[in-house]
């Protein structure tokens, strides 16, 4: 039998090309090699594009697999034009071509990871596919366009195989127990983002024994399989890995748990094969670790980044059809982060790991200043303090430009952050020569929040007409402006006089390395909401207060309050004067606690304050129930409908309005199917429009057209 394998020259290939080989088979490998060859002399050598094939070049194969393509997440995050290319379009081509050329069988190399982020179920092939990021829509494309293809004399078989892992002689670190295995040898300490999280893992080896199968089995079996050696959570592959290496190698290994959002959570069913295609797995994870052991004299280079299976300029060939994709990995994947901008709050937080995720090179250039205190009202905002931090911006504006000027690398935009109102004139000097764009993510106007919201300035006042001159200035000066909901940016355009094409509208997010999913572990003898936040007037505490005492009668709702701000007397004095014996106060804890505190509430509160800003804005709080997987209950405004839908994915009642909030509380109170669907539905909106890589991936977008303009 003459076979034909599309990428056989990778690292399933290059197990699987010698198996095939010692088994009798012609075996003809198409690769352009951007990785080496590491094949047996006896594989014969096409190097050739895919799309450049004829059904000439096809006639005479048997079979033809596809084990080409874009690999990983990673790489098909670098460049999702390519990735849909790859994986989507040159798979459907090469089946179309090879069954024009009378090739009897095609079997497609796809991917678990066509499964997203699932509840823990156990999926088999039958169940929902939703992926919703490049890699897994890409391969999900690739499967349905091979099995369009399928009829009596064309047979199809798509394998969706697990993370493959174990030694190959094109050996790749950069894939879940490999990767786990070289930080233990290199570091002695594995770091475990998410131990929660579910994956199916194959060992290489079978792997190879599923291609085999496949190619064997009878030839008029056609269809999708899953395919794994068994699943594993990531935090049972750390130990597993961990224990291991201790046994064989007497090495002790630090396990540094982490708990990062992930978008991808599944496992999986094999049935399907073992019972059609005769697969049955021998390997699990104890065995790859000890397979890696044995080998590891042949890769243990590693900060070999060829090891890494990552696409750079240098690796890809001449040839590729989307080489704009390399000018924008040089020329505009470099952010200089600048200023005195608060370096742990969220909204900076996930633009600079949102850009990271997707390739970009972020340096900062910081000073702090303002995270020196959680609560900016009352005292801090006196004469004394503004002096106090009027003398400490001067010095450190004198910092910030000797880091600027003695460590700062060549960079393609300026980007300053929440807090940078003042940032901005001297960003704004640093940039002009040479000139490169400046990009302003000021998240709130001084102005609105100070003098309208908060009420710590009168209007008219010396202090309220500086916050409004600020905020004009600081946004006439930026190339480019983010701000989280399109009334924020309506908002600014009307008040300040700004175009309205100067504003990219970002949603906030979550820091998902703090905000993950997880179980309740309390018991459910109450009823538990909670709110979390600093007391502003913004927030509308005196409603929730009064929304607790029409639920008096209700005994087992319990409203927790943790935090403390500018309201927080007045707000326990009302608690007290209503007698609110349904109502708990917690002080601020530690923020990495912030979960914990979610995770045991059967619903969090929003915002319900009446204050024009309460109306434009989406607070830091939904988005993080809602990456907790938390359902939440919020006012009905125009900026919370541009990401939340009543009785969907959230509860909005009317904003101002204690019956409303407590009839909303009634509402959901017995029906824990409702919470359940509402909790599910918006974990998804969140991973849809405000997770991490959606926001990466929004303002890379709008980063590289403003690189084109400017």
């Amino acid at each position: 039998m003459k076979i034909l394998i599309a990428g056989g020259a990778g690292y399933i290939g290059s197990v699987l090309v010698p198996k095939l080989i010692d088994r009798g088979y012609d075996v003809d490998v198409l690769d352009l090699f951007w990785f080496g060859n590491h094949l047996p002399e006896e594989a014969t050598i096409i190097k050739k594009d895919i799309f450049d094939l004829t059904e000439d070049d096809l006639s005479g194969y048997d079979q033809i697999l596809f084990l080409a393509g874009l690999s990983s997440d990673p790489m098909a995050d670098f460049s999702p034009s390519e990735n849909f290319i790859s994986n989507g379009a040159a798979p459907a081509f090469l089946g179309y071509m090879g069954k024009r050329a009378g090739v009897k069988r095609y079997i497609y190399a796809s991917s678990c990871s066509v499964y997203g982020f699932t509840s823990n179920e156990l999926y088999d092939e039958d169940s929902p596919t939703v992926s919703s990021y490049p890699y897994g829509i890409s391969k999900l494309q690739g499967e349905r366009a091979a099995m369009q293809l399928v009829d009596d004399d064309f047979s199809v078989i798509c394998l969706r195989k697990g993370t493959v892992s174990g030694y190959s002689p094109r050996m790749r670190l950069d894939i879940c127990v490999n990767t786990m295995f070289r930080y233990a040898m290199a570091n002695h300490e594995i770091t475990i983002d998410n131990p929660a999280i579910w994956r199916p893992i194959l060992s290489v080896h079978d792997a190879a024994t599923a291609y085999i199968n496949s190619i064997e089995a009878n030839k008029d079996i056609s269809g999708i399989f899953n395919v794994a050696s068994g699943n594993y959570t990531i935090g049972e592959i750390g130990d597993l890995v961990k224990f291991v290496i201790k046994e064989e190698l007497q090495i002790d290994i630090h396990l540094n748990i982490k708990h990062v959002h992930d978008l991808r959570n599944y496992k999986v069913s094999s049935t399907r094969a073992e019972e059609t295609l005769t697969f049955k797995p021998q390997h699990d994870v104890q065995d790859i670790v000890r397979d890696l052991i044995r080998h590891r004299d042949l890769f243990s280079d590693f900060d070999n980044q060829s090891l890494e299976g990552k696409i750079t300029p240098q690796s890809l060939p001449t040839s590729m059809p989307k080489d704009s994709v390399l000018r924008t990995r040089h020329s505009a994947h470099r952010v200089c982060f600048f200023g005195t901008y608060e370096q742990n709050y969220v909204r900076n937080r996930t633009l600079i790991d949102g850009l990271r995720k997707h390739g970009w090179n972020v340096q900062e250039c910081h000073v702090p200043v303002w995270e020196k205190e959680r609560n900016k009202t009352g005292s801090y905002l006196g004469s004394l303090s503004l002096f106090i931090r009027g003398m400490e911006v001067v010095l450190a504006y004198i910092r910030l430009l000797f880091k600027y000027l003695f460590t700062v690398r060549p960079y393609d935009i300026m980007m300053v952050g929440y807090i940078g109102h003042l940032d901005m004139p001297l960003a704004w000097l640093l940039t002009r020569l040479p000139r490169r764009p400046l990009v302003f993510s000021p998240l709130i106007s001084l102005y609105d929040t100070l003098v309208d919201d908060r009420r710590s300035f009168a209007e008219g006042s010396l202090m309220s007409r500086f916050l409004k001159w600020l905020d004009r200035r600081a946004c006439n000066i930026a190339d480019l402006i983010l701000l989280d909901t399109n009334a924020h940016i309506d908002y600014f355009v009307d008040t300040f006089g700004l175009p309205r094409d100067q504003f990219v509208r970002v949603f906030v997010g979550a820091n998902e390395q703090v905000f993950t999913p997880r179980p309740r572990t309390r018991s459910q003898d109450d009823f538990q909401i909670i709110f979390v936040g600093k007391f502003t007037p913004l927030h509308g505490l005196p409603i929730m207060m009064q929304a607790a005492q029409r639920l008096k009668d209700l005994p087992d709702v319990v409203f927790h309050f943790v935090g403390a701000g500018q309201l927080s007397h007045e707000i326990r004095a009302i608690a007290d004067e209503l007698a609110l014996n349904n109502v708990r106060f917690l002080d601020w804890v530690e923020y990495e606690r912030v979960p914990d505190c979610l995770a045991q509430a059967d619903v969090c509160l929003g915002i319900f304050g009446d204050t024009a800003k309460a109306g434009r804005v989406i607070p830091g709080k939904l988005y993080e129930a809602l990456s907790v997987g938390k359902p939440v209950i919020t006012s009905d405004t125009i900026a919370v409908r541009e990401l939340l839908t009543d009785g969907e994915n959230a509860v909005l009642c009317t904003r101002n309005d204690p019956e409303a909030l407590s009839e909303a509380i009634r509402c959901v109170h017995n029906d824990r199917p409702l919470l359940d669907r509402i909790a599910k539905d918006g974990h998804q909106t969140y991973l849809a429009n405000a997770s991490e890589d959606r926001i990466g991936q929004t303002v890379a977008d709008a980063l590289r057209e403003l690189i084109n303009t400017c």
